[in-house]
C-alpha cells in the first residue's frame, strides 16, 4: 500500500468507525504484514507479490493502526454462521480480550 500515514490526502475513512480524517489521521494498514515470511504466505496460498495488493490493506484511524501493528486487537469472524461479518478483539495486558460487533453498538465481553 503505497499510501500511509503522513500523506495529506484528505476524506479517507477509516473502515472501522467511518470517520473520515486526512493522511495524518487516518493510515493505510497491512493485513497481513509486509515483513511476511514467504512460509507463512506459503500457508496462506498467497504470493509475497500480494501484500501490497489492495486486498491486504484497511485503512484505519491512527491510534486504532499502532494498537493493531502492536498486535493490541485483531479482527476475526463474527461467529461460524456469519464468517464475513468481524469483530473487533482488544487484548489486554493479561491476554484477555473484549469483542466489539463492528457495524454495531459496542459490546464487550470478558472471556474465559
Amino acid at each position: 500500500l503505497k499510501l500511509c500515514c503522513g500523506f495529506q490526502t484528505n476524506n479517507i475513512p477509516c473502515m472501522l468507525t467511518a470517520r473520515v480524517g486526512n493522511g495524518k489521521q487516518v493510515c493505510a494498514a497491512h493485513i497481513l504484514p509486509c515483513k511476511t515470511k514467504k512460509r507463512i504466505a506459503d500457508q496462506l496460498n498467497l504470493s509475497l507479490d500480494n501484500l501490497n495488493d489492495t486486498r491486504n490493506g484497511l485503512f484505519l484511524a491512527k491510534n486504532i493502526k499502532v494498537a493493531f501493528d502492536k498486535l493490541q486487537l485483531s479482527f476475526i469472524p463474527q461467529d461460524i454462521l456469519h464468517p464475513n461479518s468481524l469483530k473487533m478483539v482488544i487484548w489486554d495486558q493479561a491476554g484477555c480480550l473484549q469483542h466489539t460487533n463492528l457495524g454495531s453498538a459496542c459490546r464487550c465481553d470478558r472471556a474465559v
